[in-house]
């Protein structure tokens, strides 16, 4: 009689323990994600300004060649009309003083026009020399392209504040995106690994199944795809028409657009000029940078988690770190579980050690990835090209493979740099503040 209660009872626990779960996976996700926000926005900026700097000016070199060659053309057209006037004229009048007059002036304005021809095809022979030259801009530091010149040209055009460019919107959105990520990368986790075991106990396997790497890589590609989808391609196209906008005004060249005072004007004017989609400008390349970085992002969590415990088992000469972590993982349901943090005091310390090197290795692997997608997304939504596959081919066939990975990969020291602290900065936060609401709210 009671075994129908018990069932209810178990399965209403079981609902509330996820409900807890889910809660308390939002709350750490929020904290760490506006946490790193805070402290590596700097980073995003000057990584920003070197991706608008990016050159592909194969089309516009190309284009301008053209143009020159069009324009040269038309001048010497102009010039044999001239010319064959001229003739005209004296065969028709050849006794009159008139005639000779008109002869003369228009022998005059040939020469006029000759001599403006040759001057003009020699400036615009010097005009296509120097465009291709590589153009020494005040942003790269005079074509050096290095970090360092473009963080002391950002601090003397506006000093710290210029650092936080645009910050106000991405660490109110910091608090949707990696409670999104890591929240949707947990439940669903939880739902893969609890469908596979259920498959095994079908087969005679009563054992849990734990996930793979390629599980971890696509249960993080989801959350990544998701996340991009609905709220990091808006924020970011935000926050890039400022920084733009900041590095057209310190390099005093027009601006394309209005002068925006904050994103609430960005906003407004794309809403007003664009609609609503214009807010999603270069949708595709995000999602596709997010879904495979966030997969790649959580698969090399995962080998950080399963490799540094024999790593510092090694080296400590020990083996008892590495028999808790085993027997804790095989529990885990996700890839940054707080579980994996023992009440052991040696044991703690050596997870807190694994989280942030797990960290380090995922946002390494995040940026190895999208960064050639993130500088496309960030010509896109600056309006420096309209299509990302046509800004990579023209690049390919005029320059060759290795100069266009050389410009998707710029700012490269900037994005390591601040990608692999940054997520270990965010999974330690996560997993420390989870730890805290799952002891002192349940």
């Amino acid at each position: 009689e009671n075994a129908p209660s018990n069932a209810t009872a178990v399965k209403s626990s079981t609902s509330t323990s996820r409900k807890n779960e889910i809660r308390d996976s939002i709350i750490a996700g929020s904290l760490a994600g506006m946490t790193s926000c805070t402290l590596f926005h700097p980073f995003d900026v000057v990584r920003t300004k070197m991706q608008t700097a990016t050159s592909f000016n194969a089309a516009s070199t190309s284009t301008a060649a053209t143009s020159i060659a069009n324009a040269a053309a038309n001048i010497k057209a102009v010039s044999a009309a001239s010319t064959a006037h001229a003739a005209r004229q004296s065969t028709t009048f050849p006794t009159t003083a008139s005639a000779t007059t008109a002869v003369n002036n228009v022998n005059v304005n040939v020469n006029s026009t000759n001599t403006t021809t040759n001057s003009s095809i020699s400036r615009n022979l010097k005009m296509n020399m120097k465009l291709n030259t590589p153009i020494k801009t005040i942003s790269d530091g005079g074509g050096k392209g290095g970090p360092m010149s473009v963080i002391s040209h950002t601090f003397k055009n506006g000093g710290i504040r210029a650092f936080y460019t645009g910050i106000s919107l991405p660490v109110a959105a910091q608090a949707i995106y990696k409670s999104t990520i890591l929240t949707t990368n947990r439940i669903s986790s939880q739902t893969l690994q609890s469908y596979q075991t259920n498959e095994n106990y079908k087969t005679g396997t009563f054992t849990p199944y734990n996930l793979t790497l390629y599980d971890r890589f696509l249960c993080g590609s989801l959350s990544g795809a998701i996340n991009a989808m609905l709220f990091v391609c808006p924020v970011e196209y935000v926050r890039n028409q400022l920084i733009d906008q900041h590095t057209k005004i310190s390099q005093n060249k027009p601006l394309s657009k209005a002068f925006r005072k904050g994103p609430l004007d960005v906003i407004r004017n794309t809403l007003k000029y664009e609609g609503i989609f214009g807010l999603w400008t270069g949708a595709g390349v995000t999602i596709l940078r997010d879904s495979i970085g966030c997969g790649a992002f959580f698969f090399m969590f995962e080998i950080g988690q399963m490799n540094i415990p024999k790593v510092l088992s090694y080296y400590r000469g020990t083996s008892q770190e590495e028999e808790d972590y085993y027997s804790l993982s095989c529990n885990s349901s996700s890839s940054s579980s707080s579980s994996s943090i023992s009440s052991s005091s040696s044991t703690s310390s050596s997870s807190f050690t694994t989280t942030i090197g797990s960290g380090l290795l995922a946002g390494f692997g995040y940026w190895f990835v999208s960064l050639p997608l993130d500088s496309l997304k960030t010509l896109v939504q600056t309006g420096k090209t309209t299509s990302a596959i046509h800004t990579v081919q023209t690049s390919i066939q005029n320059h060759g493979v290795h100069y266009t990975i050389r410009q998707l990969y710029r700012g490269w020291q900037v994005a390591f740099g601040r990608g692999a602290p940054a997520a270990a900065v965010t999974l330690t936060t996560y997993s420390v503040v989870y730890n805290f609401c799952e002891e002192y709210f349940h």
